[in-house]
């Protein structure tokens, strides 16, 4: 079987790979070339239309690992990489693992790519479109954990990494529609329908949220199924009486909040209200949620991450 390395890497130029060129030079096949070197069109005893359906659905990515190490054809018929965790960072850049070797993507990449399990695109603020211009060569899409940090990417980007994600991590990023519309954080998750645990850092350059978000947020079906929920540099649009309602009635999310230091005196003196609530409430029929912002009050802020860290 062909490995990953023999299609992310850059062509060899190994003295025992030399050819002749035409002009007499020394030149270097690719080695997607060698690869095919060898490859015949197969016979196979079912209708071409069958092959087609096999080959074009195939389940998941393991069987298709299989057909391809079973036959050549599979492969040279519908070229997919199959890549187990896709990383971009500004040392390393563009990513991935195979036998506990680390498999950089350096220039075009040479057959579209099937990513599975991860996605992590790490931060700088030099690499905001790192990940929009990379997505194209992502001709597939079943990844379970998903992280971006400060990344400007459009919602149809979005939607086609989300669809599997359990795990979502988005930091100071900017998602917008089309037109430049910034998509609200309702319908960031909205896109995540298998989505256990959800962070994100809110970017104020991309002010993703209103007085309705909260509103618009809990009516969804599958937030009630998250098991962790946690927001940093919340703003005070952040319709905390209306979460407050629904912290009283939650049972399953580790709910963390983390408010930004620009929030008004006014908004803070409610928050600590809310929390002196809770901390002297002596049965908790739901799950306890951290609450932070800046200046607030030491020992209550104390007792309540004690009892967050008991529910």
């Amino acid at each position: 079987m062909h490995s990953i390395k023999a299609i992310a890497a850059k062509p060899s130029t190994s003295p025992n790979r030399k050819r002749k060129a035409e002009n007499g030079s020394v030149a270097f096949p690719p080695k997607r070339t060698r690869f095919l070197e060898n490859y015949r069109r197969q016979n196979f005893s079912l209708p071409n239309s069958v092959m087609f359906y096999i080959r074009t659905n195939s389940p998941n990515p393991k069987v298709y690992e299989k057909m391809i190490q079973t036959c050549k054809d599979f492969f040279v018929k519908y070229p997919r990489l199959v890549v187990h965790g896709l990383t971009f960072n500004k040392k390393l850049g563009w990513h991935t693992w195979d036998n506990q070797k680390r498999v950089h993507f350096r220039g075009a990449v040479l057959n579209k790519i099937w990513v599975v399990d991860e996605l992590d695109v790490d931060f700088d603020n030099y690499y905001r479109y790192v990940l929009s211009f990379f997505i194209s060569n992502i001709i597939q899409c079943d990844i379970k954990k998903l992280r971006i940090d400060n990344q400007n990417i459009y919602y149809r980007e979005f939607l086609f990494l989300s669809k599997n994600v359990e795990e979502c991590s988005i930091f100071d990023c900017g998602v917008a529609d089309d037109d430049g519309t910034i998509v609200m954080l309702e319908n960031l998750l909205k896109a995540l329908p298998k989505v256990t645990s959800f962070r994100l850092t809110f970017n104020l350059a991309f002010p993703n949220i209103t007085s309705k978000t909260v509103q618009e947020m809990v009516k969804l079906s599958h937030f009630s199924n998250l098991t962790h929920f946690s927001l940093s540099k919340v703003p005070d649009i952040f319709d905390m009486e209306s979460f407050y309602v629904y912290i009283k009635g939650n049972e399953k999310t580790k709910i963390w909040l983390f408010f930004d230091n620009l929030a008004s005196e006014d908004y803070k003196n409610r928050l600590e209200a809310i929390i002196n609530e809770i901390v002297e409430t002596e049965n908790h029929h739901y799950k306890v949620p951290m609450i932070k912002f800046p200046g607030q009050n030491q020992s209550t802020y104390d007792r309540l991450h004690e009892l967050y860290s008991k529910k």
